[in-house]
C-alpha cells in the first residue's frame, strides 16, 4: 500500500476520519472521493495530492476555504468540487495559473476593442 499513487474510494460513505488515514499514503497523488461523507473536518488531511474529486460531500465554506488554501499551497492540484444540492452550479477549482492566464487573455481582448474604438 505505500506505493500506490491512485485511489478511488467513490460511493463508500466514508467520513472525515478516514481522510487522515488517506493522507498516511504519503505517494497517493491521485484520489476520488466523490459522494462519500468527508465534509470540512476531512478536507485539511488531504495535501499531497495532484488531482482530487471530492464531489458530493457536503464540503461548506470551511472546506472550500481549506481547498482554496490547499490550492495556494500546491499550484498543480486540481479540485473537482459538485454540490448535489445546486446540481445545476458545478464549484470546479482551477489552477491559480489558469485562472491569471485567463484574466490576462480577457484584459489584452478589452485593450484591443478600446483601442480600435479610439481610432
Amino acid at each position: 500500500m505505500s506505493s500506490l499513487t491512485s485511489l478511488n474510494l467513490s460511493y463508500n460513505k466514508i467520513t472525515y476520519q478516514v481522510a487522515a488515514h488517506i493522507a498516511k499514503l504519503q505517494k497517493l497523488t491521485i484520489l476520488d472521493i466523490s459522494e462519500n461523507l468527508i465534509e470540512d473536518a476531512g478536507v485539511a488531511h488531504l495535501t499531497q495530492l495532484k488531482k482530487l474529486n471530492i464531489t458530493a460531500n457536503s464540503i461548506g465554506p470551511t472546506g472550500k476555504a481549506q481547498l482554496n488554501e490547499l490550492m495556494q499551497k500546491n499550484q498543480t492540484l486540481k479540485i473537482r468540487l459538485v454540490n448535489p444540492s445546486h446540481a445545476k452550479e458545478q464549484h470546479t477549482f482551477v489552477v491559480t495559473q489558469i485562472k491569471l492566464v485567463t484574466l490576462l487573455h480577457n484584459h489584452t481582448r478589452l485593450h484591443s476593442n478600446l483601442m480600435r474604438h479610439r481610432l
